[in-house]
């Protein structure tokens, strides 16, 4: 019975990958970059260095995985269902908007470019998917008839400010982000 019950509490304690890669990205949030070290994060999220060893061949290995699960949760997966949208580029672009503010999609952002800016191997990711937001967001623009610098400008201008906009702003109420949204959608799509 009692190894039993030490068997089912190991187990409780172990994280899966997602976990993992969830609460790394929490740490990473809360205390800053210094904090992905195999020690200090196993120590930070109550785990072994197994429990590191069992999901990551290497420190490495971690870094790419980390940097590629931030990549998709928090741009390919929004990406990819905003683009199937049925309605028009303006239609979209504010779908863009209410996303990633209703599911706080930039929450990482600051941290995962400050993390980049000593890793180089997230650096590279993070690159890859400021291109994807450009491109895709610029697209959009575009199929309202943009260009030149006036899409260059609008397609940034968006970007920037819906990857940095918590960083900036008071919190507020649902109705004032949504006036507020909707005032931002309209200068930025309005010719």
């Amino acid at each position: 019975m009692k190894s039993a019950n030490r068997k089912r509490a190991k187990h409780r304690g172990r994280l899966d990958l997602e976990t993992w890669l969830e609460r790394a990205l929490e740490a990473l949030a809360a205390k800053g970059p210094q904090v992905l070290t195999v020690e200090k994060l196993c120590h930070e999220l109550s785990v072994s260095r197994g429990s590191f060893y069992w999901h990551f061949k290497n420190r490495a290995d971690f870094v790419q995985r980390l940097a590629e699960f931030w990549e998709m949760r928090f741009t390919q997966a929004i990406r990819e269902t905003v683009a199937i949208a049925p309605d028009g580029p303006a239609e979209r672009l504010m779908l863009l908007i209410e996303t990633i503010q209703d599911l706080d999609v930039n929450r990482f952002d600051m941290s995962v470019r400050a993390w980049a800016s000593r890793e180089p191997l997230a650096a590279e990711i993070v690159r890859r998917v400021d291109e994807t937001r450009y491109r895709y967001v610029r697209s959009q623009f575009k199929e309202l008839g943009f260009s030149g610098d006036e899409l260059e400008m609008r397609t940034r201008t968006f970007v920037v400010y819906h990857s940095m906009q918590d960083m900036f702003t008071l919190p507020e109420s649902a109705e004032a982000r949504k006036r507020r949204r909707k005032l931002r959608h309209r200068l930025l799509t309005s010719k």
